[in-house]
């Protein structure tokens, strides 16, 4: 019996063993790998720009655990619509970090004035504005004397650099460039987010120049210095010439910086090995490897297959027009992919133009002086994908027209190339440029549906609201300075997003979001951020973190910092809200307060951790209640590692850390002087566990970062085993007690068939303990929707069934009464005659009602949100109970302060929760009712 007392031993733990250590997360991991995870609504990776409707879709395919935060794994991501296939993945791109720039084909990624001058020297040589450009270039043209130049603001977009955590613009560092670090590095370039860039002297691929090397606000490094050019869309530069306008081609490539190695500040490192454009192999210090196959069709080159050191592959199939049209998984589930209908020109309609006097002539769109643009025609796109769960998702894209108020009007023309110009001639506008855009296109989202097995269908539509035409600076001073996108949901819900339009003020930010119940509005929450002019008055950051080069682009979102400096929701009759007071140099806040309309304020204070030495920014150092003076929480930094040291609790010491060389934790002694030490870390798991007691816990590591086997204090040994993708397949009882304990199997399977109402395609999980056998249906969300179980030795006699439903956002709105199906009849998990409890959940996802099935008929208990932020229930009995909450700068139910209880009837009584402004209990008073 001694396996079953060691599991209760572990149940009993309770909160006795509140904050966790990494091995004792080990059961985490074996309940992950035996649970299969739900996915929500966004399984496809969608991810909406709520701005511009600009959608985009990420998946990581591979990532293989580490001793280090430095990923070891491969995503893919498609951002728009394009006709180029010259990508890794077809029209897909990957997840690898780069800095890219659009160049001159004949000229490359050099900087100067004019070519002839340019320089490789693409980080150092940058003393201005005007040196971090490249250089102009000449149109083709068979009479290239009279060739004009193209200017580099013309087909250059400036450089940005794409990392984990986004896309940012790389910046001309200059001197109010602050904070920077203190290493005695020179870092001419930098971006709003406080990464510094240092210059490579030498690439490593066979072009000259420099590269990069980026330093991260977390310590890590990033060397840029493997160059790759692919071919990209040529710029027509309009030009007149004997009194016809004509389009001359500028060539033009796309030139990524890749990196060969990014190293964190302990000394682990990722390789990036290449040959050409190829990425071979992705390899780790700690022993992490990813292999790359690579196929060749129609001269594009294209990723076939990614392959672990452990043997596992994902395989990629393609169309013969190169799209990405499949992904496989190791366990030969896959990704199914049709983004045909995003190929070609995804603006316009392709029918033939209308003829006019003299030719044809495009239909243009002229609301807007030097800004003519081809008229848009109401065309939709649809693209689908499909999960392996067998979720498929059907996309509707539609080209959206967005404009911006108050942009700064410099319009140019076309230049003249004749060898006799002609003084009448006029260009029509159609062919005039604005050297800063008013208007631009998006290929929009305008609706999302998600259907599959066990799914009853679930859309979402995006509607465009208020979208400004767009002005110049001096044309339109009373122009709406917002516009709105409204999200409405499967049931009913919305949400009203309103964002700003005006040109280098409020441009992208998110101002206001209203959320509805229907035509009820149930809470809507403001945003203010810095002002332009309150930037300037302060002198606790950097206004501006460096000036980009290009003219063209948004300096107010790449070159300044807008913290939000005020939030505000007001819902059930309440205001809360919340004021960032103050700020460190990076744009921290440091001191936050917090109150209502129900008169409740706090303030809080945070103190931050920033070594500028070795560059690690943002870690919490202290945080103090300033209405109590109480210091909450403490934490102590080693000063040559960054490493946390020591923890506190209201000046209680709870932890103090030891750490090996390499990073990993070494030691934890608790609050009372007991030391823990952890050693042998594989995949971020350590497999040895000493105690103060000298007993030890050890554990077995794969590869993959499966953990294969477990040993307690006692020698006992659990061995694990896992299916392709991860998922515990065996679970092998320790061996040698007086109890043969039955070992347990699980199967995780695609169903070609229907079952209890889920269509073929959905997915089964069985598992089985010697005679106990547990099945579970799931919908194609990969929720179980239906779970059955019995004694194989008496299967009708002891089934046991059970049903779910759940709404879009996995919430459970219907759970059955268990069913013998042998003695009930059989049933499907959707039928309406099943009994069992509903439950209803508002806009706001706070539950409403539930009705509970029984033999008197339905039971209904519900629940009401009142003014005054308050909280009404009512039992099937019909007895109410009404809470109060203390509360303060966000609507939250966590802590209630007054409950009436069984009000309007004789037995009414109140319980009063007495709390400090941190929320510590102090008194409890319970009397009559009120």
């Amino acid at each position: 019996m001694r396996y079953l007392v060691g599991m209760l031993l572990a149940l009993a733990c309770g909160t006795a063993c509140a904050g966790r250590a990494p091995w004792e997360e080990y059961d985490k991991l074996i309940k992950s790998a035996q649970t299969v995870k739900s996915e929500g609504p966004a399984l496809f990776g969608d991810s909406v720009n709520l701005y511009t409707g600009a959608t985009s879709f990420a998946a990581t395919d591979v990532s293989i655990p580490g001793n280090f935060p430095i990923p070891v794994g491969l995503g893919r991501r498609f951002a728009h619509a394009t006709d180029t296939r010259n990508r890794p993945f077809g029209d897909w791109d990957w997840d690898v970090p780069y800095i890219s720039g659009m160049f001159s084909h004949a000229e490359g990624w050099v900087l100067g004035q004019t070519a002839a001058s340019a320089t490789a020297n693409r980080c150092s040589s940058v003393t201005s504005v005007e040196s971090a450009r490249p250089p102009s270039v000449k149109i083709q043209s068979s009479t290239p004397v009279r060739a004009p130049a193209v200017e580099e603001w013309e087909y250059w977009s400036g450089y940005r650099m794409v990392v984990p955590g986004g896309e940012q613009e790389l910046l001309l560092a200059t001197a109010d460039t602050r904070p920077r670090p203190t290493d005695g590095g020179v870092y001419p370039w930098v971006t709003n987010k406080h990464w510094h860039l240092s210059c490579v002297p030498n690439l490593q691929s066979i072009q000259g120049g420099e590269g990069f090397m980026a330093h991260a606000p977390d310590g890590t490094r990033y060397r840029f210095d493997w160059m790759v050019a692919r071919p990209s869309d040529d710029l027509l530069k309009p030009v007149t010439a004997d009194g016809t306008v004509l389009q001359r081609p500028v060539p033009r490539d796309e030139i990524r910086l890749y990196p060969t190695r990014i190293e964190d500040r302990f000394g682990n490192w990722v390789s990036y090995q290449w040959s050409g454009a190829q990425l071979q192999s992705i390899t780790s210090s700690d022993g992490r490897q990813l292999s790359f196959t690579w196929e060749n069709a129609n001269g594009f080159d294209r990723v076939a297959k990614v392959t672990t050191n452990t043997g596992r592959e994902w395989r990629y199939g393609y169309s013969d027009f190169s799209q990405l049209t499949s992904v496989t998984l190791p366990d030969n589930s896959s990704w199914s992919i049709d983004f045909r209908a995003l190929w070609g020109n995804p603006y316009y309609s392709n029918e033939p133009e209308p003829m006019i006097p003299g030719g044809q002539a495009r239909l243009q769109d002229k609301a807007l002086g030097c800004s003519w643009m081809r008229a848009l025609v109401p065309l939709t796109r649809t693209a689908t994908i499909t999960h392996p769960s067998g979720a498929r998702g059907e996309f509707v894209f539609q080209t959206i027209r967005h404009g911006r108020h108050k942009v700064p009007l410099d319009c140019r023309w076309p230049p003249d190339m004749s060898a006799r110009p002609e003084p009448d001639f006029e260009p029509t506008e159609d062919t005039y440029t604005a050297l800063i855009p008013a208007r631009f296109d998006v290929l929009a989202v305008r609706s999302k549906t998600v259907t599959g097995p066990g799914l009853p269908g679930y859309t979402w539509t995006y509607d465009y609201k208020n979208v400004p035409v767009g002005s110049w600076n001096e044309g339109c001073a009373n122009c709406p300075p917002t516009k709105i996108t409204e999200v409405s949901g499967p049931d009913g819900e919305r949400t009203v997003n309103t964002y700003g339009v005006v040109f280098n003020e409020n441009e992208g930010q998110l101002l206001q979001v209203d959320t509805y119940a229907g035509g009820t509005l149930l809470r809507s929450s403001t945003t203010t951020y810095l002002s332009n002019a309150a930037a300037q008055q302060q002198s606790s950051f950097a206004d501006r973190m460096g000036v980009s080069p290009q003219v063209r682009l948004d300096s107010f979102s790449s070159e300044r910092q807008r913290p939000t400096v005020f939030s505000s929701v007001q819902q059930d009759g309440v205001r809360f809200d919340m004021a960032n007071e103050t700020f460190d140099e990076f744009a921290q806040a440091t001191r936050v307060g917090q109150s209502n309309t129900l008169g409740y304020t706090r303030t809080d204070l945070t103190d931050y951790y920033n070594d500028k030495m070795l560059w690690v920014i943002g870690q919490v150092a202290k945080q103090t209640n300033a209405n109590t003076g109480a210091i909450v929480s403490r934490t102590d930094y080693h000063a040559a590692s960054a490493l946390p040291l020591r923890h506190y609790a209201y000046e209680k010491l709870q932890q103090s850390l030891g750490y090996h060389p390499d990073g990993t934790l070494a030691s934890v002694t608790d609050g009372r002087n007991l030391t823990t030490s952890v050693t042998d870390w594989k995949r971020g798991s350590p497999q040895t566990v000493s105690f103060q007691d000298g007993t030890r816990k050890l554990a077995s590591v794969d590869g993959n970062g499966w953990l294969t086997s477990l040993t307690d204090e006692n020698g006992y040994a659990t061995g694990y085993g896992y299916d392709a993708m991860g998922r515990i397949i065996r679970i092998t009882p320790p061996a040698g007690d007086e109890v043969p304990w039955n070992a347990t199997t699980a199967v995780f399977e695609q169903v070609g068939n229907a079952e209890y109402g889920l269509g073929a395609g959905h997915w089964r999980q069985t598992v089985t303990t010697g005679n106990h056998v547990k099945a579970s249906y799931f919908d194609a969300l990969w929720r179980p929707v239906a779970e059955s179980e019995h004694d194989a030795a008496d299967v009708a006699g002891t089934a046991r069934w059970s049903a779910k439903r759940y709404d879009e956002e996995g919430r459970t709105v219907f759970a059955s009464y268990p069913r013998n199906p042998h003695v009930d009849g059989w049933i499907n998990f959707d039928d309406a005659s099943l009994k069992g409890t509903r439950s209803s959940f508002d806009a706001l996802g706070r539950p409403t009602s539930t009705v509970q099935d029984s033999e008197q008929g339905p039971l209904t208990s519900r629940v009401d949100y009142l003014a005054g932020f308050r909280r009404m229930t009512t039992d099937a009995r019909g007895i109410k109970a009404v809470e109060s909450f203390q509360v303060y700068g966000q609507p939250s139910y966590e802590q209630p302060a007054v409950i009436d209880a069984a009000v309007d009837t004789a037995d009414k009584a109140r319980t009063t929760i007495v709390r400090d402004v941190l929320g510590n209990t102090r008194e409890i008073v319970r009397g009559p009712g009120g």
